[in-house]
């Protein structure tokens, strides 16, 4: 099933967002166990598939769903998927965008963290290049690990290596339901594998799901809030 991103690739080729099922042993569960990941694919203009890229083949399925969510059938925020009456969401895509070095960019929901992937404009091997998250490949300048994002969406890359993305903080509401939603700036040393927030924006609602960022053309940002449940009083 296709979902949530198709974009034209500066070439013209089309990149897009699908999801894939597999049935593990013992793993995510006991038994038998459904498990629903994704997979990135480049079309023509013919929609041949020109590169392919396969979450079980680069993450680990052992690490599961931060919030251990499951899909059942028309549930809402789930791909389709045939196999069982159930499956684990354990990745849960929601973008994928091409960065200004010729890679791409994958937002995990569910795993809180953004992926970087070797594309190397059609001739990568999909190796993982980092993930940026709490428990990924890089350390925050503040050591604070409360400034992680979590059940994010569209993170983009800007050409001086600023990354916007749209924190919808559900990891931080399931502790804390007063938290709010965050629009966030980071300035990533890919060398040194260290996150800098640039920008840290209380967005004064909690979005449970969807949700957008951007750097506007005069250096401001935007951030766009999706589905957002009625707020605690306190």
């Amino acid at each position: 099933a296709f979902h949530h991103e198709a974009r034209q690739l500066p070439d013209g080729k089309i990149l897009v967002l699908a999801s894939t099922e597999q049935f593990f042993t013992d793993v995510q569960g006991e038994g038998e166990v459904n498990v629903l990941g994704d997979s990135i694919l480049v079309l023509d203009q013919e929609l041949n598939v020109l590169w392919a890229w396969d979450g079980f083949d680069h993450l680990d399925v052992r690490r599961a769903a931060v919030g251990g969510e499951v899909c059942t059938p028309r549930s809402g925020g789930c791909p389709a998927f045939y196999n069982s009456p159930k499956a684990n969401d354990w990745l849960h895509g929601n973008s994928v965008q091409y960065t200004p070095d010729g890679h791409l960019l994958y937002s995990s929901r569910h795993q809180d963290w953004m992926i970087k992937i070797e594309y190397d404009g059609g001739a990568g091997s999909g190796r993982i290049i980092w993930k940026l998250g709490k428990d990924g490949d890089f350390t925050l300048a503040s050591g604070d690990s409360a400034e992680w994002f979590s059940y994010q969406h569209d993170g983009q890359m800007a050409p001086d290596g600023t990354m916007t993305i749209f924190d919808n903080g559900n990891t931080r509401f399931r502790q804390d339901a007063t938290v709010r939603s965050r629009g966030q700036a980071l300035v990533l040393d890919e060398t040194n594998k260290i996150a800098r927030l640039a920008l840290n924006a209380d967005l004064g609602v909690y979005s449970m799901a969807l949700g957008s960022a951007a750097l506007l053309g005069n250096g401001h940002y935007h951030f766009n809030a999706g589905i957002s449940p009625r707020q605690p009083t306190s």
